[in-house]
């Protein structure tokens, strides 16, 4: 398993990168709804996996409006493959592998970790982000298949971190650039969290989503 390793440079270069990619490559970014607060505890991100592009949208919205020490969770032979991301807070997992168990730990033992901090200061408390569907899938896929794992990264912090679902989808409309719009709902963590409901709540979300996003081509 590789762990994360952040440095500053690295940080501060890839949040600038992600910040110029995004203004190069999409018309405008739009953000539906209100964003959540997820101030004062760690916070898990559950992510729709459809393009490259998906973990610096994550990054573009932890540096607007989060303000949390970045972490996502990768295959291990794609991140070997892109090391660098290693020191942006990339961190391995083989599934089905005998380290994948300790990569859930690990992810586990970050949100614990955070959950002792105070909050006062910007990127200290950590954001993991994850895909459930441990793979790229098409946009339009409106059930996403979770992978076994995501309980043991969230064991016995219920109401120790926030968890908050995202969706990503792109839509030209008339542009010539695709349009970036931003959907976000938190998931309510009060009780040990079960896989199937979070899947449930997670297709619902993304259902909704896409259902917005259809009706905008019509307005």
């Amino acid at each position: 398993m590789i762990p994360a390793r952040h440095t500053w440079f690295h940080l501060r270069f890839f949040r600038l990168y992600t910040r110029r990619r995004i203004r190069c490559n999409f018309s405008k970014v739009i953000v539906h709804g209100t964003v959540p607060d997820v101030s004062g505890k760690p916070l898990l991100v559950i992510g729709n996996h459809f393009s490259w592009w998906d973990g610096f949208f994550i990054l573009w919205l932890n540096s607007r409006y989060f303000y949390k020490k970045f972490h996502v969770m990768m295959l291990e032979d794609q991140l070997r493959k892109n090391m660098i991301l290693n020191k942006t807070g990339a961190f391995s997992i083989q599934p089905g592998g005998r380290t994948a168990l300790e990569s859930l730990a690990y992810a586990n033992s970050i949100l614990r970790e955070g959950c002792q901090t105070d909050g006062t200061v910007k990127y200290r408390q950590p954001l993991v982000l994850m895909y459930p569907q441990g793979k790229i899938q098409s946009m339009h896929n409106r059930e996403v298949k979770f992978e076994k794992g995501i309980e043991r990264i969230a064991a016995g912090l219920e109401n120790r971190i926030h968890v908050l679902l995202v969706a990503a989808l792109t839509d030209y409309f008339s542009d010539q650039k695709p349009q970036l719009h931003f959907y976000m709902e938190e998931y309510p963590f009060e009780q040990p969290l079960e896989t199937e409901h979070l899947a449930e709540t997670y297709d619902r979300f993304l259902r909704e989503c896409t259902d917005h996003q259809i009706s905008l081509s019509n307005s």
